[in-house]
Order: C-alpha cells, then sequence, then structure tokens
C-alpha cells in the first residue's frame, strides 16, 4: 500500500511538472516537488531527465536515455559483468533495479557529471531536500522502534526499503514497456533522418525488441 500512495503522489509530481496541475507556474512547482518526496525524486533533475531529454527526444537512442537499447554487436562489446546486470534489468523484478540504479541513483540523487552535465544550484537543492526527507523518514521510523519497543530493522524494511523497492520496481515496469514495446520502434542518435525499424535481438540480449536504423 505504501509503495501505491508513493507512486499515486508521483502521478501528481509528474502532472505538476509538466506545468498542468495547476494555472500557476510557481504553484505546480512546489506541488511538484511535495509529491516527489515520498519517492526521493529531486524535482529539478527529474524536470531535465523527463520533460527535456525524454519528451524532447522521445526514444531517440543517444538523448533520451531511458532502457537504451543495444545492437547484438553493442552487446557483445559489452564487459562479462555489464552483459550479465542488463539480464538482471530484464527480468522479474529486475526492472525496479533498473530504476534504482540507472536512473535514481545515477541521474537523480546527487548526480556526478558523467551522467548529468549540466549543473544547476536547483539541482543540488532539490537533491539535499530528498536527502533530508529521508533522513526524517528513516529516522521517524527508528524513533519509533526506540519509544514503541518494536524491532527497529523491521520497521526499516516494512516501513522503507521495502516500500521504495516496490516502488521502483513500478516505475521500472511502466518506463521498460514504454521504451521497448516492439510496437514503438526508435531512432538513431544521428538524427539523419533515416528510416528505422524494429529489431528482435537473441535471447541473450533481450526478450523485448530493441531499436536501430534501419
Amino acid at each position: 500500500m505504501a509503495a501505491l500512495w508513493i507512486a499515486r503522489l508521483f502521478v501528481i509530481g509528474h502532472d505538476a511538472c509538466h506545468g498542468s496541475y495547476t494555472p500557476n507556474k510557481t504553484l505546480n512547482k512546489w506541488i511538484g516537488r511535495i509529491a516527489f518526496l515520498p519517492s526521493l525524486t529531486p524535482y529539478s533533475l527529474w524536470e531535465v531527465g523527463h520533460n527535456l531529454a525524454h519528451h524532447g527526444f522521445t526514444n531517440l537512442k543517444g538523448r533520451d536515455y531511458v532502457w537504451t537499447p543495444y545492437s547484438p554487436h553493442e552487446f557483445a562489446c559489452l564487459p562479462w559483468m555489464r552483459r550479465q546486470l542488463e539480464h538482471v534489468y530484464r527480468s522479474g523484478v529486475g526492472q525496479g533495479v533498473y530504476y534504482m540504479i540507472e536512473m535514481w541513483w545515477k541521474k537523480l540523487f546527487f548526480p556526478g557529471r558523467q551522467h548529468v552535465t549540466t549543473r544547476r544550484t536547483s539541482h543540488l537543492v532539490d537533491s539535499f531536500l530528498v536527502a533530508g526527507f529521508g533522513v526524517l523518514w528513516i529516522g521517524g521510523l527508528a524513533l519509533w522502534g526506540i519509544y514503541s519497543g518494536k524491532s527497529i530493522w523491521s520497521l526499516l524494511t516494512f516501513g522503507f526499503v521495502i516500500p521504495f523497492f516496490l516502488w521502483n520496481c513500478l516505475m521500472g515496469f511502466v518506463i521498460y514497456v514504454q521504451h521497448t514495446h516492439r510496437a514503438w520502434p526508435g531512432t538513431s542518435a544521428a538524427m539523419n533522418g533515416a528510416p528505422t525499424r524494429a529489431t528482435r535481438l537473441p535471447p541473450y540480449t533481450s526478450s523485448s525488441c530493441a531499436r536501430s536504423t534501419a
């Protein structure tokens, strides 16, 4: 239930980030920031990655970095560990692992320059904001355990770890379907106007279809 409430609040934040929740731009930003807190999503970083990169260059390899497909040759050239990780990402709850590592950790929560080259003060402020919320969330559960006599580890597991992971699974699955469904062909990063087609990769890569230029 907690994961579902995180997702419901995230939808509110998503719509506010698009400026469609209220007519007031400033109010939308604050509603979005607050609604994003339970998912530990920094508002301004999500705005850059989602509104600009995703909606500006939807499924354009090299610009929309979510679930970027590999050609069979690209996949074969990956280090062994990375190939195994790609298998994990595309299996069972692996979409949640993908979102938590490749999206949240690398591109949303205090991202490094190799992942987010544009540096804005709002990115740092929003990262600290969600970090502070996370500390209050975890700290509140720990204090509850201390004063109630309940197991702190159980409270942290069922009150934070599992809800947050299940939220990542929900989000990871949604964007996996949106970016890899065989009916959604992608385009080349070269943006040269060449026709595109959906290409089925071998079983060792993915059960979905990746996208490449024709």
